[in-house]
């Protein structure tokens, strides 16, 4: 199993678009971009991930964990 570290940035912005119709309207994008050093390029072009915060890291051990000992008792 392959393992990465990276850092999570999000970029917002509004912007104003004028319909046919003379509205002006709002719209809001939000592109939320992940980096990786250049010595964990371990990904392929188009590979899809799971992205677990390192927050909840400890939860997922734990259920890991659990899993495991239910295999063995």
């Amino acid at each position: 199993m392959k393992f990465g570290k990276g850092t999570v940035k999000k970029y917002s912005r509004e912007y104003t678009r004028t319909l046919k119709s003379g509205e002006k309207r709002k719209y809001k994008t939000e592109q939320i971009q992940i980096t990786i050093p250049k010595q964990e390029d371990i990904y392929e072009n188009g590979e899809e991930v799971l992205i677990i915060p390192q927050s909840e890291k400890s939860e997922l051990e734990d259920h890991i964990f659990i899993g495991i000992w239910k295999l063995f008792t």
